[in-house]
């Protein structure tokens, strides 16, 4: 058996790589939520650290760059999960960080959404700055799902100039 998805061999997908630290399932998920729904910046240092120890055997990127949250989210939450979590990878590994994609459109929560519905819920809601000179980006995310909105992401990365794009996530449901 190959170890090739038929999918990715008829179309190239747009994320060249993504590799998770873990599985989302327990403790991590409870870890994510607590991180992610309550506020516990502290948590979401350790998740951070064990994403970083993981990435330094993965294929090193020129630039790191958060999946953002529309600025009605990030006022709601008070903090952007995916920038801190990729702050601290930046800090940690040395590779440099920007925030380079915004959220253009208000795609509203992905939780209950099919893969379909998910991929066109984000369809067109982000735009990514001039990447030309960074020609490997890698996402950082909290948690992969369906990998619609990190493929949404990848695409305005693609447009904005890069030449690679892979995604580092914290889980993978």
């Amino acid at each position: 058996m190959s170890g090739v998805c038929p999918k990715c061999t008829a179309k190239r997908p747009l994320i060249q790589e993504i590799h998770s630290a873990f599985a989302y399932q327990a403790p991590l998920d409870a870890l994510v939520l607590r991180f992610k729904r309550g506020a516990d910046l502290a948590c979401g240092r350790v998740l951070a650290q064990l994403l970083a120890e993981r990435a330094q055997f993965w294929p090193r990127p020129a630039l790191l760059v958060a999946v953002p949250l529309h600025r009605s989210r990030l006022r709601e939450r008070g903090f952007d999960q995916s920038a801190l979590i990729a702050k601290d990878i930046s800090a940690k590994l040395g590779i440099p960080y920007q925030n380079a994609i915004q959220r253009i459109r208000n795609t509203g929560s992905q939780g209950g959404l099919s893969a379909t519905e998910r991929r066109i819920n984000v369809r067109s809601a982000f735009q990514a700055k001039d990447l030309s000179s960074f020609p490997h980006v890698v996402l950082i995310d909290d948690v992969a799902t369906t990998a619609s909105t990190l493929n949404a992401c990848a695409l305005a990365c693609l447009r904005a100039g890069a030449k690679r794009v892979d995604a580092w996530v914290l889980a993978r449901a």
